[in-house]
């Protein structure tokens, strides 16, 4: 909040001749007496490219067992956006399940068979090449929950607890199915009373900002829901008929940066609306 109101602050210290140190420097550059700490715009761009360079890495970087896989040569953006070309058929009517979909229940949650990364190396076969189509897929979500896993070094359940539930004050715990492996199903399946829900809507419409703390960081809240130019293959209109796909969100057209969670394939949703459209 302070380096919101830097420029006011330094005003009235300059008007009342009052010696005046901020935290960051956008303080001193408001005409602030001085700072001490760093450049957060400079920061926020500087991690931006890192998770940039993160983000083209492929999944066997963090997940060695999928070596040599099409799902593990496939970039974790193009895993975000379920681009990744690798043939996996989700796409019927409401009510029907594919054979692809009804292997990887029974793989998974169901714990029918082993879960972890054996539930996804069956789906071998690439399609087209990353990047350029999007399909709907569980199996990438799951591919991504095991890169998460491996690059937290922690069950995710544990860090989504420190991380975002704590932080928002959620009134009752939540719980994640797991798969044989001890994997949490990440395609689905988490179990959350509906108060506790609107509170993760709300701090995703205020940019990852929880009541003046940034759990978040607002770079990738804005970039998981944007339209981005030079990725027409999840535009709206173009990855469905109607709506676009961002990283695993549905982006809405509208005036309005406007995206929502678990509304097409599920009984609930969450719609999230930002502040500017980039549609």
């Amino acid at each position: 909040m302070f380096d919101v109101y830097a420029k006011e602050i330094a005003v009235l210290a300059l008007k009342y001749r009052l010696p005046s140190i901020g935290v960051f420097n956008g303080f001193a550059k408001s005409s602030g007496l001085m700072s001490y700490g760093p450049d957060l715009r400079a920061l926020f761009a500087q991690s931006a490219n890192y998770v940039d360079r993160i983000f083209k890495g492929a999944a066997a970087a963090y997940v060695p067992e999928l070596d040599g896989t099409e799902y593990g040569r496939t970039s974790l953006r193009h895993l975000l956006q379920m681009s990744s070309g690798v043939r996996f058929n989700e796409d019927l009517p409401r009510d029907y399940i594919s054979q692809d979909l009804l292997q990887f229940v029974l793989d998974t949650f169901m714990r029918v068979g082993p879960g972890g990364v054996g539930a996804v190396t069956s789906f071998n076969d690439r399609e087209r090449p990353a990047g350029t189509k999007f399909s709907y897929s569980s199996a990438e979500t799951y591919v991504l929950g095991l890169a998460l896993t491996r690059a937290i070094g922690r069950p995710i359940a544990a860090y989504l607890e420190q991380k975002i539930w704590q932080p928002i004050g959620a009134e009752a715990d939540a719980t994640w199915l797991v798969d044989n492996s001890g994997q949490e199903v990440t395609a689905c399946c988490l179990n959350a009373v509906l108060r506790d829900y609107a509170r993760l809507g709300l701090l995703l419409a205020h940019d990852g900002n929880w009541r003046g703390r940034q759990i978040i960081p607002a770079a990738w809240v804005l970039e998981a829901t944007s339209v981005h130019v030079d990725q027409p293959h999840v535009w709206p209109g173009t990855a469905t008929a109607r709506e676009g796909y961002g990283y695993q969100t549905w982006i809405l057209p509208s005036e309005r940066r406007c995206s929502c969670s678990g509304a097409l394939r599920g009984s609930g949703s969450m719609l999230i609306r930002g502040a500017s459209s980039s549609w």
